[in-house]
């Protein structure tokens, strides 16, 4: 499963065919039909990307998140199924954040795995000589929206789900701890993806428009996904133990 990247700086027209697919329209363009099956989330930027109801309801239907970016490439807004059943790992979450100790606990995993993150990180960094990049922050901006797009989907398909906005409003962001834990990654992919093709003389050195740093990001996002995929199965497997510690002995830390 991959995630779709609309661009709406011009008109994109979103339908739904049978399949069931999603049937993408832009100005100028063949029409293109990408299945439902294949897609694991949306990611879409700029105010003339225009949707059917019917395709907001079957990606709703297939629990296929849609994540919203302004102009500046910052995720403002997700669309996603309403599903109401909590799921055990959240419960578990819940307890421990309840309970006066649990966050300092919770702080220090948090702590721990920037640190293996920058040392995995490390290992695959390969050293460029310095340039002075035009527009390097819109590009972190927009990989690190497609890191966190993919994080999000990510923990979405774990059962977190909205609460994770009602947990952010209680004071705890969970995604934001969790892309700092991942930003080494942003880092790294545009080492990769621009400042070694301009140094190996393969691109001029201009500033890259979103498309492009959308596909470089891409042809790296496997190890990317899988980065997150494990630091969100050993987060969940720290909390599981954490909460059988806390169960049985009164101690998060036993």
């Amino acid at each position: 499963m991959q995630p779709l990247y609309l661009e709406g700086a011009h008109p994109v027209r979103v339908e739904l065919e049978e399949g069931p697919a999603l049937a993408i329209t832009r100005k100028g363009e063949a029409t293109r039909l990408l299945p439902l099956a294949l897609l694991s989330h949306i990611v879409t930027r700029g105010g003339n990307v225009q949707w059917d109801q019917s395709a907001l309801l079957a990606c709703a239907e297939r629990d296929i998140p849609i994540f919203l970016a302004d102009d500046e490439h910052h995720l403002v807004a997700t669309f996603r199924a309403n599903s109401q059943t909590p799921v055990q790992d959240w419960n578990r979450f819940m307890r421990l954040i309840e309970d006066p100790d649990g966050i300092d606990y919770y702080r220090q995993f948090m702590a721990a795995k920037r640190e293996q993150m920058q040392r995995d990180v490390r290992e695959r960094w390969h050293p460029l000589p310095e340039m002075r990049m035009p527009g390097y922050h819109r590009a972190m901006r927009i990989i690190r929206s497609a890191i966190q797009a993919d994080l999000e989907a990510e923990l979405h398909r774990r059962g977190f789900r909205r609460r994770i906005a009602l947990l952010r409003e209680a004071g705890l962001d969970l995604v934001r701890d969790f892309l700092k834990i991942l930003e080494p990654w942003t880092h790294w992919i545009l080492n990769e993806v621009w400042k070694r093709p301009v140094h190996d003389g393969v691109i001029p050195l201009t500033q890259p428009g979103r498309r492009p740093l959308l596909k470089g990001y891409e042809k790296h996002a496997d190890l990317i996904r899988d980065s997150i995929r494990a630091l969100i199965i050993s987060y969940l497997y720290w909390l599981a133990e954490a909460d059988t510690a806390h169960i049985t002995h009164g101690d998060w830390q036993s």
